[in-house]
């Protein structure tokens, strides 16, 4: 009896140890900044000298699915030079995304650019105050080594808000050094 309980007791602790409860992964950035009169410059400056810009996001990742969101905060002000938008608090994007084998869907806030980012590009550089990311679903699929499709469908960020107008897009790229070293194997 005692035997089967430890075969037993090994096999559950085997299986707990075995388990894949995901992953969580982070960050907090704070840029903040206390402004001065400066008599050399004739530099005067505001009436709330402290100003800060603080994120903080936070992913969890469970086999082939993501999900994420970043909190900002502009308190009391946003830093000097940075868009009249950008005041407040609160999440200001999220995302939901499912990636195995070929296809890649994000639903939620999600950043695009196709080809050198001419036609399209959404980003984010926080140094900069620009995050124009957008919100809505976005496909991409692998179909073969050489050939990848994707398609999205969203509105752009502004500040904690959206704009008005949408915008949709598709986008083929084929990789024509390796369908060239295919044909040459053929």
């Amino acid at each position: 009896m005692k035997k089967l309980q430890l075969i037993l007791l090994l096999a559950v602790t085997v299986t707990i140890q075995a388990q894949d409860f995901g992953s969580f992964s982070g960050g907090f950035v704070s840029n903040t900044q206390l402004y001065q009169d400066d008599d050399k410059t004739n530099s005067i400056a505001p009436q709330d000298k402290f100003r800060a810009n603080s994120y903080f996001n936070l992913n969890y990742n469970y086999k082939a699915f993501t999900v994420g969101m970043q909190y900002e905060s502009y308190n009391p002000n946003a830093l000097l030079g940075y868009s009249p938008v950008l005041k407040g608090e609160g999440i200001a994007t999220y995302f939901f995304n499912y990636k195995a084998h070929d296809l890649d869907i994000t639903a939620g806030y999600f950043y695009e650019q196709y080809g050198s980012g001419m036609i399209l590009r959404s980003w984010e550089d926080k140094q900069l105050g620009v995050n124009n990311a957008l919100k809505g679903i976005r496909v991409k699929f692998d179909a073969t080594k050489y050939l990848q499709l994707s398609a999205f469908y969203g509105k752009q960020r502004n500040g904690f808000e959206l704009s008005n107008g949408s915008l949709h897009g598709a986008n083929l790229e084929l990789d024509l050094a390796s369908l060239q070293n295919l044909l040459i194997q053929v």
